[in-house]
């Protein structure tokens, strides 16, 4: 679909102050979106059972923003700012920077803000929660990290991803992605969290989050495509040959660090 226009030249007046504000004063100033979810919002929400439910369910989605720390500095030494998004959040990004706004703990807050800056980044890095929706109403470039499956289909253009990868926890080996499609898939796509979280421990498979390094990776490559518009050298991994894996676009650098994953 094509992108759509939701700025007024009222709104991008309002845009520009906001981010002069932050400091973004001149002209060629460019910034780039980083978002981890954690529990934060949901334990104000629910309480006692409810929020062990919850979070039994869901935990899988979260991720350390500090993770991300290594990639912000990637961007920060660019030239770049650095906005980590979010509303409520269990911790602040774990260092400062002049051209670092940890938007969740700024005066900056706002509904028009959270679209406004989401929509406007060079490109946004995050896991899967509706912050990092926002920026797909423009066709922004998103780089998902940390995705609790191997498959990812959120119809977006210019999507990067790498999931996090599962092991069996008996024996510490990685899940490949035909062990997943065999053991995992069916359960991942048939609607509630649940099923998954069910196969998941009948198969007595664990996760792991996405390292600094991994994350940084990802960040430069956007960087090297958005940014500073180099060609880029790997689409997304594609097993063309294989009717059973059609479903796996993981990003190809990813996959080169792990190959276990096509084992």
């Amino acid at each position: 679909h094509p992108a759509l226009n939701w700025f007024s030249e009222q709104d991008q007046a309002c845009g520009k102050s906001l981010l002069e504000q932050m400091g973004m004063t001149v002209p060629d100033a460019w910034y780039v979106c980083f978002f981890a979810r954690d529990d934060a919002y949901i334990e104000l929400k629910y309480t006692g059972a409810e929020l062990d439910t919850y979070r039994a369910l869901h935990s899988r989605r979260n991720s350390d923003i500090d993770a991300q720390i290594m990639a912000m500095k990637f961007i920060l030494d660019q030239g770049g700012w650095v906005i980590r998004m979010g509303n409520i959040v269990n911790k602040p990004v774990g260092f400062s920077h002049p051209n670092l706004v940890d938007y969740p703990y700024s005066q900056y807050q706002s509904d028009f803000a959270d679209v406004y800056l989401s929509c406007h980044c060079r490109f946004f890095i995050g896991n899967g929660a509706g912050i990092v929706d926002i920026s797909s109403i423009v066709d922004k470039p998103f780089g998902l990290i940390n995705f609790y499956t191997y498959n990812a289909d959120f119809g977006r253009k210019d999507m990067r991803y790498i999931p996090k990868l599962m092991r069996f926890r008996s024996t510490g080996k990685l899940v490949s992605v035909r062990e997943y499609h065999r053991l995992l898939y069916k359960s991942a796509t048939r609607g509630p969290i649940v099923y998954l979280d069910y196969e998941m421990k009948r198969n007595d498979i664990v996760y792991e989050d996405n390292s600094e390094e991994d994350i940084f990776m990802l960040t430069a490559a956007m960087y090297d495509k958005f940014v500073a518009g180099k060609a880029e050298s790997e689409m997304p991994w594609k097993s063309a040959d294989d009717e059973e894996l059609r479903h796996y676009e993981i990003w190809p650098s990813f996959i080169k660090r792990h190959p276990e994953l096509l084992q």
